[in-house]
């Protein structure tokens, strides 16, 4: 027994050059194709992600919009009532579409962000100007209410404006 395993191991070792290669050139061609393959996934991802950071960025921009618009329903409203002397149950709906707008634009933006937590102060000053407003429709708390509508236009403006060059980023990145 043990002269056989000296006789197997002293047995001379043919390597086939031709074999060898295919061997080899087989596992570059698979290295090669995982490569490819990684970087296919993470271009996709990266599509994916600018295509829904592009809705997220219209959705925003919608709600942004809804917000304003009912800033300022509700300021034509309350002087509207204040000269008929009537008050309304549509500005108490009014009020109402504010609160649900404003948590809807506060759950879009990320508090973290210093712009966006600026963003999140303004409309919460916002609100509460128009609740105020709403009983003593002074004239002093009409033009703080129209300073910081234009001063949220100009904050949703930056904020959409730097979403849409981080998705474009994303998009040329892929």
């Amino acid at each position: 027994m043990i002269l056989e395993m000296d006789r197997i191991m002293s047995a001379p070792v043919q390597i086939d050059l031709g074999n060898l290669a295919v061997g080899l050139a087989t596992v570059l061609i698979a290295f090669i194709t995982l490569f490819v393959s990684l970087k296919n996934i993470k271009s996709q991802n990266g599509q994916k992600v600018a295509e829904l950071r592009t809705q997220w960025i219209a959705e925003l921009r919608t709600k942004f919009s809804d917000f304003i618009g009912t800033v300022y329903s509700i300021t034509n409203e309350v002087v509207t009532s204040t000269e008929t002397a009537q008050s309304s149950t549509k500005l108490d709906q009014m009020h109402s579409d504010l609160m649900r707008l404003e948590s809807s634009v506060t759950l879009f933006l990320n508090p973290k962000e210093a712009l966006h937590s600026e963003t999140i102060k303004v409309i919460g000053e916002i609100r509460g100007r128009l609740a105020i407003f709403s009983i003593s429709s002074s004239k002093k708390l009409h033009d703080e209410i129209d300073d910081s509508a234009r001063k949220l236009i100009e904050n949703a403006q930056l904020i959409l404006k730097i979403e849409w060059d981080r998705a474009r980023l994303g998009i040329q990145k892929t």
